[in-house]
């Protein structure tokens, strides 16, 4: 296996993979960041496995991602035979991710986002002058 694939190359070899894997720690940047590796495997068409985080169970379910325990190489060795011998399971992962990410793009969400930094700004009172030194 190749040490470095070229940024041009990587849509297509992650394309072509049969199962995604995102096995965050549930440590405290963990548990809280998103990763976009799990909407760009659904976009493609991947079953992802993805390591049981807050942020995770609070954007997905069990109908779009197989959740694991993070920090268990057994659980997660043991979801990743589950989909590997369950085909019907992975077509569903597969269908439900693609309308998930159809459903929560960028050109779908982007004027939500926009909106609710406009609001946000609006709040902010301006910064009081810093004292000259």
């Amino acid at each position: 296996m190749e040490a470095f694939v070229p940024i041009e190359q990587m849509a297509e070899r992650m394309a072509n993979v049969d199962l995604g894997v995102v096995p965050k720690r549930k440590d405290s940047f963990g548990n809280e960041a998103f990763s976009t590796k799990i909407m760009e495997f659904m976009a493609m068409g991947v079953p992802v496995v993805v390591s049981k985080t807050r942020i995770d169970q609070y954007y997905f379910n069990q109908d779009l991602v197989q959740f694991f325990e993070s920090g268990s190489a057994e659980d997660l060795a043991a979801k990743i035979l589950e989909l590997v011998h369950d085909p019907a399971r992975r077509r569903v992962l597969r269908a439900h991710g693609m309308k998930f990410v159809r459903q929560n793009n960028w050109d779908v969400k982007k004027n939500e986002y926009l909106d609710i930094v406009d609001r946000l700004a609006k709040q902010r009172k301006p910064c009081a002058p810093s004292p000259s030194l």
